[in-house]
């Protein structure tokens, strides 16, 4: 899949919560994109941005978000994060 969207919502301070976002990120791999949002998700920002997710506040940000991955997918791949515009 180019990207996974999860909605962090309870509990907002599982003390785990950081580990599992860690194996997350290896499950699915460095060429899938995962969007994170929720009421709990801006509390796990540190651990968010470290995976290389991107962290959207509202739904409507999510939508202009799919559409520059899915443009992105249609270009030679790059496997660095950093191009996508929510990181760089």
């Amino acid at each position: 899949a180019p990207a996974v969207a999860i909605s962090l919502v309870y509990p907002s301070n599982d003390t785990k919560m950081q580990e599992e976002l860690i194996a997350l990120r290896r499950m699915v791999g460095d060429n899938t994109t995962i969007l994170f949002g929720g009421r709990a998700a801006l509390l796990y920002r540190e651990t968010i941005e470290a995976i290389s997710g991107i962290l959207c506040q509202s739904l409507p940000e999510v939508y202009p978000c799919l559409e520059s991955i899915r443009s992105q997918k249609r270009q030679p791949q790059n496997d660095s994060f950093a191009e996508h515009p929510r990181l760089s």
